[in-house]
C-alpha cells in the first residue's frame, strides 16, 4: 500500500513539474508569416510571471504598402510596420507584351536597338529616348527575341538606379563591353539566368552596386569588369571556366567564393586558382588575399593593379611569380619571399613605387641564385633585399 502511495505522489510530482516546464518555454513576441490578402495581420505575445501564469500582451496588427514592390519574377506588398519579413499577396507576374497586367513591372519603353538579319535576334545598343530609372529589358521586341546589351549601351547613364533583365528566351546572352559602365547611381542588378559572359568593363565605376548574383550558366569574367565598383562581396558559380586576371583590377572587392562544385578553379584564402590546365597557379587576387599552401605559381597580372595591397607574405610552395604578377601595385610597402621561390619573371614587380622593404629568409647567394631577368623589377625606386647575412640595396 505505501509503495502505491510513494508511485502516486511521485507521478504527480512528475506532472506538475512538466506542466511548469511547459509555462516556461512559452515562446515570447510577434509570430512571423506570410501575409494576408487584406493587408493585415495580428500577432499576440505573452507575458509569464514569476508564479507561472501567462498575461496577454498587446497584439499587433501588421500593415502594408499600398504600391508593389516586385523583382523580375514577382510582386508582392512590402511591410510598413517595420518587419521587413513580412509580405502580403506576393504572385507571379501576369505578363503581356508590356510588362505586367497587375503591377509596375513595366518594360522600359523608348530603347534604341538593332538587329542581327543573320539570327534574326535583336541587341539593345543605347538608351535613346527612355527616362526611367529603372531600366528593365523586355525578353522580346518586334516580335524576335532581345539576346544581348551591346557595346557602350548604358556608358555614362546617370539617371539609371536599377536594372531587371528578365529570363531571354534565347539560349545566348552577353553584355558588349562597358555596356554599363561609369553608372554612378545604379544600386541594383537583376541578371537573366542564360547569360554566359561578362565582358571588359562592364560595370566599371558603378561606385553605388554594392552586390550582384551571377547566373549559374555564366562561363566567362572578362578584363576589368568590376573596376571601381562598389561590390565588396562575390559568389563565383560552378560553370564559369575562365576569369581573365584583371577582371577584379582596382575593385572594391574584399571577399571572392568559388562554387565547390566548380571543376575548373577553386578560390581558397581570396585567391582564384587554376584547377585544370595551370593547376595551382593563382589566377587572380585580392587586396585581402593571404596566398595558400596549396598554390604553386603566381600567374601573370595576377596581381594587377591590385589597390589597398600594403604587404604580401608568399610562402615557399610559390616557386615562380610570373610575368608582371605585381604590376602596378602601387601601395605595395614590403613583400617577404622564401627560400622555395626559384624565378621571378620579366616586370613581376613593375610600376611599384612604394616598394621599399624585399625580406628574404636566405643568404645573398641563394638571392642572387634565383632566376631573375634585368627587368624583373622596375619604376620602383629604390629597394632594400634584407638576406639572414646582409642586405642588398638598388
Amino acid at each position: 500500500m505505501k509503495k502505491k502511495i510513494l508511485t502516486s505522489i511521485l507521478a504527480a510530482s512528475a506532472a506538475i513539474a512538466c506542466a511548469a516546464t511547459m509555462a516556461g518555454c512559452e515562446t515570447l513576441g510577434t509570430p512571423v508569416g506570410n501575409g494576408t490578402e487584406n493587408g493585415t495581420q495580428q500577432g499576440a505575445s505573452g507575458n509569464v510571471s514569476q508564479s507561472g501564469s501567462t498575461t496577454p500582451a498587446p497584439s499587433h496588427t501588421h500593415t502594408y504598402e499600398s504600391g508593389y514592390t516586385f523583382d523580375k519574377y514577382s510582386h508582392w506588398h512590402a511591410s510598413s510596420c517595420g518587419h521587413a519579413e513580412e509580405i502580403s499577396g506576393k504572385a507571379a507576374h501576369n505578363l503581356d507584351e508590356n510588362g505586367c497586367k497587375d503591377c509596375g513591372f513595366k518594360y522600359t519603353q523608348g530603347l534604341e536597338y538593332k538587329l542581327n538579319t543573320y539570327t534574326n535576334e535583336y541587341s539593345v545598343v543605347g538608351v535613346g529616348t527612355a527616362t526611367d530609372s529603372v531600366l528593365i529589358i523586355p525578353p522580346k521586341y518586334n516580335g524576335l527575341p532581345v539576346y544581348a546589351v551591346g557595346y557602350n549601351a548604358f556608358n555614362g547613364c546617370t539617371q539609371l538606379t536599377r536594372v531587371i533583365m528578365p529570363d531571354f528566351s534565347s539560349a545566348f546572352c552577353a553584355f558588349g563591353e562597358y555596356a554599363f559602365a561609369n553608372c554612378p547611381n545604379l544600386t541594383s542588378v537583376e541578371l537573366p539566368s542564360t547569360l554566359k559572359e561578362l565582358y571588359r568593363g562592364n560595370f566599371e565605376n558603378c561606385v553605388n552596386l554594392k552586390s550582384i548574383e551571377l547566373p549559374e550558366a555564366l562561363t566567362h569574367i572578362g578584363d576589368d569588369a568590376f573596376v571601381n565598383c562598389g561590390i565588396t562581396e562575390l559568389y563565383i558559380p560552378k560553370n564559369v571556366y575562365q576569369i581573365n586576371p584583371t577582371a577584379f583590377r582596382a575593385s572594391n572587392i574584399e571577399k571572392i567564393t568559388v562554387d565547390p562544385a566548380n571543376p575548373y578553379i577553386r578560390s581558397e584564402g581570396n585567391c582564384i586558382i587554376d584547377n585544370s590546365g595551370n593547376k595551382g597557379e593563382i589566377i587572380t587576387a585580392l587586396k585581402t588575399a593571404v596566398i595558400p599552401a596549396s598554390a604553386q605559381n603566381i600567374g601573370t597580372n595576377a596581381f594587377y593593379e591590385c589597390a589597398g595591397l600594403t604587404q604580401i607574405d608568399i610562402p615557399s610552395n610559390i616557386t615562380t611569380i610570373k610575368s608582371y604578377g605585381f604590376l602596378y601595385c602601387r601601395d605595395l610597402t614590403e613583400v617577404t619571399l622564401h627560400v622555395g621561390i626559384t624565378a621571378l619573371q620579366s616586370g613581376a614587380f613593375t610600376g611599384c613605387p612604394s616598394l621599399k622593404d624585399i625580406r628574404f629568409d636566405g643568404t645573398k647567394a641563394q638571392w642572387n641564385a634565383i632566376q631573375k631577368p634585368s627587368n624583373w623589377i622596375k619604376d620602383c625606386g629604390g629597394f632594400t633585399v634584407y638576406c639572414t647575412d646582409g642586405t642588398l640595396t638598388n
